[in-house]
């Protein structure tokens, strides 16, 4: 599967508060609870009161609980920073306009159960010079056609834009 490449600021897909809070709540409930279960599993090895738990199984449920804390510390940040970026893309985003150059292959999601088609788009417009992108659309999207225009917003201080 190719990657998404881009020459200027990077594509992102923004998210919206309903989201981010949703996001942010899960992360937040795998970083307490998480947290919450290697401090108790930590205490419990380190002050001996392991008793009819074996030991090892106890500091290896210990490390999987660090481990959902750490992946839920990840969640909050990244909706946090996504949802930041989104607000930034909104507020000084300059209007833009994308030429698309090139179409092709066509890829499949990691589930198989989505037809995806990359598309090259050379993107324009005042204050920024000019840059090339290339990123996969829903197969059979309008914009999937050579030639075709799409509109953009680009932030140039986030150096992101989104179609």
């Amino acid at each position: 599967m190719p990657k998404e490449s881009s020459t200027g600021p990077e594509r992102m897909e923004p998210i919206g508060p309903v989201l981010a809070v949703i996001g942010c709540t899960v992360g937040l409930v795998l970083l307490i609870g998480g947290a919450g279960a290697a401090l108790v599993a930590g205490i419990r090895a380190a002050s001996g009161d392991a008793e009819g738990v074996d030991l090892g199984l106890l500091i290896a449920g210990g490390l999987f609980a660090a481990l959902v804390a750490y992946v839920g510390l990840g969640t909050v940040l990244h909706h946090w920073d996504v949802r930041r970026a989104t607000l930034r893309l909104e507020a000084a985003g300059v209007g833009a306009s994308a030429e698309v150059t090139g179409v092709g292959p066509e890829d499949t999601t990691a589930d198989g159960g989505s037809r995806l088609i990359w598309i090259r788009v050379r993107v324009s417009g005042t204050g920024f010079p000019p840059f090339e992108a290339s990123f996969p659309r829903p197969y059979g999207a309008a914009e999937a056609t050579v030639g075709a225009e799409i509109e953009v917003v680009v932030d140039l201080v986030g150096n992101t834009f989104r179609l």
